[in-house]
């Protein structure tokens, strides 16, 4: 053998060797690249003239397990079954794969497969049917599977990918659009993802995903069947057509959610609409928001609903308390609104109805005391914390009820009515109309209305 350094010649910074001998192959003499690796023993011989060239070539696999490098140009690498090598070279090259060669990916350290995209757009495409990939962290932080831009499950049959993690796509890809990878299918073809992705759009034949936990971006072409497992709610961050987030980034407001419940259409306009509890250093106390339903999946900043956008605040020297009851109760003044219910322990003496309403100021306990946008309820003790619910048409006024339980032995249907004046608990316990008391004893305890 004749022996000599050779550089870098496939680019991946890891200097190479040549290795020849005049008298290979009958005489006829050949010559040997050998890759640097990293590993110290994952080295192949590539005979001169097959291969490395600035060409778009095709390198074909046997059964057997072998090593295959593509050159500089567009190469069509293809696995021939066993659990082999393939690496790619500068161009946008494509490793056309097997079940087998799948299977590698999480073989032993022993007998796995390898392939790497090297710099370009690559594709990795699988040859066959009813094939699975599952893409894992551990897949490609090993660098079994590296520098892949694009994933092609069309085969010849019905195909599946699962990604569960985002993160496996940032650490996939080096596309120079960013952390992002292509997925083409056609109908029957199917990708799966985990509970971090999100749906964000659909543009240019592709749907795309993100995630509120890594920079990852997935592009699924139209045809393939994508099915989201259940969601995780940081994948939420960046809204979307799964749901959502409440939040806040200014120093105002704190604690949010703490008490959350749904709340009915409060505003008109055929969605539904829910409550989130949150302190407010605007307020210098607690606020209850209305926060408005709709088709729009932004997310909602707690301080451009405290403004009138979105929806609208109700706050009060009453609310103070990290244990209040609050609840959509339908609508119990009768003006087809659906209204909202608050009950305080540390309001002790009062409970309050919010009226549903189109307009997006805020609503203060001061105006429901004096019976505008609702009203009070006078409770009884100030030792006693009330929960709440909504009781329907109890008394078939055509007026939404509402229950209030005590955490004693109590509990009082109060009934909904078109004026605002205060009603009294007290005068409900004496049977003197505006509602009945349902009354238990010791052994019971506390009383959870429904």
């Amino acid at each position: 053998f004749y022996v000599s350094a050779a550089g870098d010649i496939n680019g991946d910074g890891l200097s190479d060797l040549m290795l020849s001998s005049p008298a290979a192959y009958g005489g006829k003499g050949a010559t040997w690249v050998v890759y640097g690796s990293p590993n110290g023993g994952d080295f192949y011989t590539h005979q001169a003239g097959q291969g490395f060239t600035s060409g778009n070539d095709t390198l074909t696999g046997t059964s057997a397990s072998e090593t295959l490098i593509g050159g500089q140009g567009n190469d069509l690498i293809i696995s021939g079954g066993g659990t082999d090598k393939l690496y790619g070279g500068q161009g946008n090259d494509i490793f056309r794969v097997s079940a087998t060669t799948l299977t590698g990916l999480t073989g032993p350290s022993s007998a796995f497969t390898r392939i790497d995209g090297g710099t370009g757009d690559d594709t990795l495409e699988l040859d066959g049917a009813g094939m699975t990939l599952t893409l894992s962290n551990a897949m490609v932080t090993s660098g079994r599977l590296a520098s892949i831009e694009k994933i092609d499950i069309t085969g010849s049959g019905n195909n599946t990918l699962i990604i569960s993690d985002s993160k496996i796509v940032s650490n996939l890809s080096e596309s120079s659009a960013g952390n992002s990878v292509y997925v083409n299918g056609d109908a029957g073809d199917k990708v799966s993802l985990g509970s971090d992705w999100t749906y964000i759009a659909s543009a240019e034949g592709y749907a795309r995903f993100g995630s509120g936990i890594s920079t990852a971006t997935l592009y699924v072409g139209a045809s393939v069947t994508t099915t989201l497992l259940g969601f995780n709610l940081l994948g939420l961050s960046n809204g979307g057509a799964s749901g959502y987030s409440v939040s806040d980034g200014t120093a105002s407001f704190s604690d949010i959610g703490r008490i959350v419940s749904g709340a009915g259409d409060v505003n008109g306009d055929a969605y539904d609409d829910f409550l989130v509890y949150t302190s407010n250093a605007v307020a210098a106390n607690r606020s209850v928001f209305v926060v408005y339903g709709g088709t729009s999946g932004a997310n909602r900043e707690i301080s451009t609903i405290n403004q009138g956008t979105g929806g609208f605040a109700i706050n009060g020297a009453g609310l103070a308390s990290n244990y209040m009851g609050i609840g959509g109760i339908g609508d119990f003044n009768g003006d087809g609104f659906s209204d909202v219910a608050i009950a305080d322990v540390s309001a002790p003496t009062r409970s309050y109805v919010v009226f549903g309403k189109t307009s997006a100021g805020s609503v203060s306990t001061t105006s429901l005391d004096a019976g505008i946008g609702g009203l009070a309820i006078d409770t009884i003790s100030p030792s006693k914390d009330y929960r709440l619910s909504r009781a329907g048409d109890v008394n078939g006024d055509g007026y939404a009820d509402l229950i209030l339980g005590e955490n004693s032995t109590n509990a009082y249907v109060v009934f909904g009515k078109a004026t605002t004046e205060a009603i009294s608990l007290a005068t409900i316990a004496a049977g003197s109309g505006g509602g009945f008391r349902l009354q238990g004893n010791s052994t019971y305890g506390n009383m959870t209305v429904s």
